[in-house]
């Protein structure tokens, strides 16, 4: 705690904790009010209708833009369409009815504290435009992929960033994404009855989204795409294991490479050198389990082999390259299959040494 200059106490924040909870309404056949007559209205009434709720628009006298967007869908004032409602009357509390969410956007502080103060009444969650401190939740920058969606929010205080990540992420998602998923839906119940719940459910969809079905997809051939799925579910097929090493000596987060992300998220068991940086601990799964060995300790290997054994996917990070060589020479002469990814701390002596040979001659895809 800490006084002010008014001598009010207030509360510093962890800068590295939210205080918000990020979380999906379900809004299908939910009214939705919108209550503004300008720019930030529409953008707000623009965003709900990429949804399936019902949109009440509390729209006295729209300025031009939103007037051509209402005619555009066939709208006349205190007239509804299949999902938007307008009403061209000033904002009574009447109108908040069965609505489960609330915008006020009507660019006048005053109404718009008169709107969040009903909804506050009427227990309803408000968000008014560019006043954080009357809000009850924000809204993010949208990805759209449906029934995929990526939020990004900035908890009130830079949504232009937020429009920036959320520019740099729909770059990256193909546009088939939506349909991806929409087709796995419709093997969830078999696969359930068929893939055992766990690792070996988590791999059947793995490879379901990131090998051949999911091509077929992108490429509009859902006959493939089936033929492999059911395929993939007659012989529940488990694909190969192996061991990752990395090498995470640096302790630089933003140094490890998309492959080293995707590999830390993916794992089952993450063993890991006693002084690894938290920040590189924290990327991987929340179920993931983490086992910390000290330094010079063979339980390491015993951990790994062990793991292995149950059919774990396991990561090993170290920060120590000699280390990392005589381990994953113990695994070779027990036979058991390892990946050295080509993290930026790995030198050239030690990618050019035998051990890193093995790398990609095991039966495992390549992580790049």
């Amino acid at each position: 705690m800490h006084e002010n200059r008014q001598g009010h106490e207030i509360m510093f924040q962890d800068e590295k904790k939210l205080s918000v909870f990020p979380a999906f309404f379900k809004v299908n056949g939910r009214y939705i009010l919108i209550v503004g007559s300008g720019a930030a209205a529409l953008a707000k009434i623009r965003l709900i209708d990429e949804t399936t709720a019902l949109i009440v628009a509390v729209a006295p006298n729209p300025d031009a833009q939103f007037y051509a967007y209402l005619k555009e869908k066939g709208l006349s004032p205190n007239n509804e369409n299949s999902t938007i409602k307008w009403l061209d009357a000033p904002f009574d509390s009447a109108m908040l009815g069965s609505a489960i969410l609330v915008f006020a956007a009507t660019g006048d502080t005053a109404q718009d504290r008169a709107v969040a103060t009903a909804a506050h009444q009427a227990h309803i969650p408000v968000n008014v435009v560019d006043c954080p401190e009357l809000c009850d939740f924000f809204t993010p920058a949208l990805v759209n992929r449906a029934p995929i969606a990526v939020a990004v929010g900035s908890e009130g205080t830079g949504p232009v960033l937020a429009q920036y990540i959320r520019s740099r992420i729909d770059a990256l998602l193909c546009p088939s994404i939506g349909r991806i998923a929409w087709f796995a839906g419709r093997f969830r119940e078999r696969a359930n009855a068929s893939v055992a719940k766990g690792i070996a459910r988590r791999r059947f969809w793995y490879s379901v989204f990131t090998g051949t079905i999911a091509r077929a997809i992108m490429n509009n051939d859902e006959q493939l795409a089936e033929k492999c799925v059911l395929e993939l579910l007659d012989s529940n097929h488990d694909r190969n294991q192996s061991v990752h090493f990395l090498n995470v000596s640096h302790g630089v987060v933003d140094w490890l490479t998309l492959g080293d992300q995707r590999v830390l998220m993916e794992a089952d068991t993450i063993i890991h050198d006693s002084d690894v940086v938290h920040d590189i601990l924290a990327m991987a799964r929340r179920d993931a389990d983490l086992l910390a060995v000290p330094p010079n300790s063979l339980l390491s290997i015993q951990f790994v082999k062990k793991n292995y054994r149950e059919r774990r996917q396991v990561l090993r990070l170290v920060t120590d390259q000699v280390r990392l060589v005589k381990e994953s020479a113990l695994l070779r002469t027990d036979g058991i299959n390892f990946d050295i990814l080509p993290a930026l701390a790995i030198d050239t002596v030690l990618c050019s040494s035998p051990v890193s040979q093995n790398r990609g001659t095991c039966g495992t895809e390549q992580v790049t």
